[in-house]
């Protein structure tokens, strides 16, 4: 085992980087007890292989893997993530962790079921990634990479189509959106001609981040993933980032489960419930489950604001492009 632990404060990707100095891949590869796939011709560790199409190699110093036979490739995270099927935040933490570094603690996927969702295979974020979607949902790419490492978001490519995904840590509800904004197209009759693609056995009224949430006092409840993303971008913004964590709920049409509801018991809840007919109807209900349960609940009121473009807001994601006069006169803060 390793004989220090590292414990300063820095970032999950500065992590990774000494996680590679410390445990290079042949030395991950021996640590997980792979050491006959240390080589640059063998059999694939990630797949049935009948013929030797994998191998690993170094490259100005860093350490890769191919696959010829499929052609993918990658790095020691990569590995981990297609190894043991996680995330790639959860990736980066084991990774972390096998090396001796005290990253932040991985969470515990629920045991699987009968009919859980099918996911697609997560793309280890690249910085046009974090950028086009820093664009496309007009917050920072500094809440992206908090979405990223608290397991709360991923990249993929669905269906020929790069996307970006919410899901948690129990892994039974997740949710597709194009990277470029598009609806997803129209001859897949489940979710033709929509923006969001909530997979097939997802329990879709589970709000994702509940039980990331255990250990903060305060949480904000949301509806939808771009509004999760636009929760860490005012979180982080005013830096509430160790007592407020974000969790969403994707519909309005969901009430809270019972399993989901004793989790939040105590906390203080502020909801950010759509400024339209549905959204305050999902509010109403959520706040009552919510003070049944023990909580402190408010929320927060978008009317009468409007963005840069004059249309007015209607929810959290719109708040990031706020009309400057409306947020200088309205607003003190956001987060609970």
């Amino acid at each position: 085992e390793p004989a220090m632990i590292i414990t300063q404060s820095t970032s999950l990707g500065d992590q990774v980087q000494e996680a590679k100095q410390r445990l290079p891949l042949p030395d991950l590869l021996d640590r997980l007890g792979l050491s006959e796939h240390a080589k640059k011709s063998c059999r694939s560790p990630l797949r049935e292989d009948r013929n030797p199409s994998w191998g690993i190699f170094e490259e100005d110093g860093i350490w890769l893997w191919k696959d010829l036979g499929t052609g993918d490739c990658g790095d020691e995270v990569t590995f981990v993530e297609r190894l043991q099927n996680c995330s790639t935040a959860d990736a980066m933490r084991r990774y972390c962790q096998m090396a001796g570094i005290d990253a932040p603690p991985i969470a515990k996927p629920e045991p699987s079921r009968r009919g859980e969702p099918i996911f697609p295979e997560f793309k280890e974020p690249q910085d046009e990634d974090i950028e086009a979607l820093s664009v496309l949902r007009n917050v920072s790419p500094k809440a992206i990479n908090a979405a990223l490492d608290a397991g709360l978001l991923f990249f993929c490519k669905q269906s020929g189509h790069h996307a970006w995904g919410v899901t948690d840590c129990t892994r039974q509800n997740v949710q597709l959106r194009r990277l470029d904004g598009e609806v997803w197209p129209i001859e897949w009759n489940a979710v033709g001609g929509k923006k969001a693609w909530t997979l097939k056995h997802s329990r879709a009224a589970w709000p994702l981040g509940v039980k990331e949430a255990d250990n903060f006092p305060k949480v904000a409840l949301l509806e939808g993933g771009p509004d999760l993303l636009a929760a860490f971008h005012f979180i982080h913004l005013e830096g509430k980032a160790d007592t407020v964590a974000p969790v969403t709920i994707l519909g309005a049409g969901n009430d809270i489960p019972p399993k989901a509801l004793p989790l939040l018991e105590g906390k203080q809840v502020r909801i950010f419930g759509h400024d339209d007919k549905e959204g305050q109807h999902a509010l109403q209900r959520w706040a009552h489950q919510l003070m049944d349960e023990g909580a402190t609940v408010d929320a927060f009121s978008f009317s009468g604001l409007h963005q840069t473009n004059g249309n007015p807001v209607v929810d959290l994601n719109d708040l990031c492009n706020i009309c400057p006069d409306d947020f200088e006169n309205n607003l003190e803060e956001i987060m609970p």
